[in-house]
């Protein structure tokens, strides 16, 4: 993935532990990826 899709717009993290999904954030930011990792019980529209 050397550039992110241009349709893309957020992505969220949803499964596995925090450490692993903070570290995924972290790589993908470093692409340019915007990220989140919401809190348990949190909505969002989409």
């Amino acid at each position: 993935m050397a550039t992110p899709p241009s349709k893309l717009k957020k992505v969220f993290l949803v499964h596995g532990e925090k450490s692993s999904m903070q570290q995924l954030a972290a790589v993908l930011n470093e692409k340019e990826y915007q990220v989140c990792i919401p809190q348990k019980g949190k909505q969002f529209i989409l």
